[in-house]
């Protein structure tokens, strides 16, 4: 998830847990990666009640598979198709769709796309809603970049969504970080952004 949203969901979870008088532990994983196994299982002995899972988390199976056998409840975030856990997310096949939506009726017809992290389901619920947008008109030519939700990966995909012959008008990316370092390609190639780029995320 991008830098913003975590920010957003630990100040939530913390203003939550302070409100309802619940002492809080963080277990972070190195390098992008999920919690080890160890830490997790130490975790679990420590006696907590539940677990929020942010993402991707809810959708990692080597936590998943822990915190199953344990029967901890699971409260998590962003996550689809998870079973014995609560799920909490927005309807991104929908939000993507309106979004496209918006774009085509901006004017825009050549439309770029980042997508997220081929590992996580909003990525394809995300680009399924663009699809669907785009079907709907005959007139519209896309090109795709490939990402996987961090700023750096959408300065890659940025780069070659705007190298290609007919570059996009409009871009959109499949998270907030992308978006940001598509303006920021944009900015160092003096594209007007929106006037020349109009870029959604």
């Amino acid at each position: 998830p991008s830098a913003a949203f975590m920010s957003e969901f630990l100040t939530g979870v913390f203003e939550e847990a302070s409100a309802r008088g619940v002492r809080l532990i963080l277990l972070k994983g190195e390098n992008g990666q999920p919690p080890a196994r160890p830490a997790l299982t130490k975790l679990v002995q420590s006696g907590v009640a539940g677990v929020i899972l942010a993402p991707p988390l809810g959708e990692a199976p080597a936590v998943l598979e822990v915190l199953r056998k344990a029967h901890m409840p699971m409260a998590a975030v962003g996550a689809y198709a998870v079973t014995d856990a609560i799920c909490v997310r927005i309807d991104d096949r929908a939000a993507a769709y309106e979004m496209t939506r918006h774009l085509l009726d901006l004017g825009h017809r050549r439309l770029g796309f980042i997508l997220g992290n081929p590992d996580q389901a909003a990525s394809t619920e995300r680009l399924s809603g663009f699809y669907a947008a785009v079907r709907e008109r005959s007139d519209v030519a896309t090109v795709m970049a490939q990402g996987d939700f961090s700023y750096h990966s959408g300065l890659e995909a940025g780069e070659q969504l705007l190298d290609t012959p007919s570059p996009p008008t409009a871009v959109f990316a499949s998270n907030d970080d992308m978006a940001a370092a598509l303006v920021s390609v944009a900015h160092r190639r003096h594209l007007d952004v929106p006037g020349e780029l109009t870029v959604a995320g």
